[in-house]
């Protein structure tokens, strides 16, 4: 039975600014959920990205939560399960959903989960020794944020001189480039320098997709496209070969893993991991990333963003360091960072 429910509505900042298409990303608005029953404490979270949870509002999601919160306490689990699987908000709600899931939800971290590093700016390796950067795998930056394909390309250039030749490079639009020649002329300059070009399209551009493929041999990865199983399957017959999966917009840690193993039995490959979202979610990222068969190096890397986070995860080597003693930023919250909270017992 669930005695005691707390939300904490935060913001925390970034050691950084953050640049995506939709724009400059100064902190994380997050809100964590408590859920506390005779024996267990457990925690959920949504990190909110404007331009990227499309419909969603902030302030909106918060209100709705706080009502269905208070109809719950003193609740069974399995109930407030199904009153959410009935829920048309399963996104508002997911902080609830993921705390409760997580009382049954026991895996913990068994393998080391390879991490990738997101490069924003030209001089980013003036600040990694080069033994560093030999520990990583994968790196991963951002495009269609500047505007000119010409200076992205560039860019994707200049990084693939700097890493090392057995890595991998990943690129990112976010629903960046708003016509398929930009794409097309970005993917013909720099195809053999990259693993796949990710969302490079807005969400309804499915045919894009499809057309660029054909017409330069690039591999795509579908993010903001994928919502469900018919979009997997839609990601199937277009021939595209990644897509990717977060916690935060599946909004339970149990359908995540279905959608992950059920795109992979279709034969597609799956991408893991969010760049916006605490360490928490980044934790339980890596027990979904773990449970799947594609083990491409993981994107749940938010946690390293904030200007101030726990060290309950590190990264260590170009890897997921678990430190069991520690904990989760959302345990160790400032006051500062807490801009509403409520608690129902």
């Amino acid at each position: 039975m669930i005695r005691r429910i707390s939300l904490f509505k935060t913001e925390i900042p970034l050691a950084k600014n953050y640049l995506l298409s939709y724009g400059k990303v100064s902190s994380f608005q997050t809100i964590f959920a408590k859920i506390n029953t005779d024996k267990k404490e457990t925690w959920g979270e949504f990190t909110y990205l404007p331009g990227y949870f499309k419909g969603l509002n902030f302030k909106e999601m918060w209100e709705k939560l706080v009502g269905f919160s208070k109809k719950m306490v003193g609740k069974d689990e399995n109930y407030i399960l199904r009153k959410l699987d009935k829920a048309k908000d399963f996104l508002i709600l997911s902080p609830i959903r993921i705390a409760i899931e997580r009382l049954s939800f026991l895996e913990e971290l068994k393998e080391s989960v390879p991490l990738t590093k997101t490069i924003f700016e030209e001089d980013f390796f003036k600040k990694l020794l080069p033994c560093e950067i030999k520990h990583y795998k994968a790196f991963k930056i951002k495009v269609g944020t500047s505007g000119s394909v010409l200076d992205d390309i560039e860019f994707v250039e200049k990084v693939s001189e700097k890493i090392p030749p057995d890595s991998e490079l990943r690129i990112d639009a976010n629903q960046g480039y708003s016509s398929l020649e930009e794409a097309i002329e970005l993917t013909r300059r720099v195809k053999q320098k990259i693993i796949y070009l990710e969302q490079p399209f807005p969400v309804e551009k499915w045919d894009w997709n499809n057309k660029l493929m054909k017409k330069t041999g690039i591999s795509v990865m579908l993010d903001e496209s994928i919502q469900n199983k018919e979009d997997i399957l839609k990601a199937v017959r277009i021939g595209v070969p990644y897509i990717k999966l977060k916690l935060a917009k599946i909004g339970s840690i149990y359908k995540t893993i279905d959608y992950m193993q059920f795109a992979e039995k279709n034969g597609l490959k799956v991408i893991i991991g969010n760049g916006v979202a605490t360490d928490i979610s980044c934790y339980l990222e890596a027990l979904i990333w773990q449970k799947g068969k594609t083990k491409k190096a993981g994107e749940m890397n938010g946690f390293l963003k904030p200007e101030l986070y726990s060290n309950k995860l590190q990264e260590k080597e170009g890897k997921i360091v678990f430190n069991n003693k520690e904990k989760f930023m959302c345990e160790v919250l400032p006051k500062s960072f807490i801009k509403d909270f409520v608690e129902y017992k």
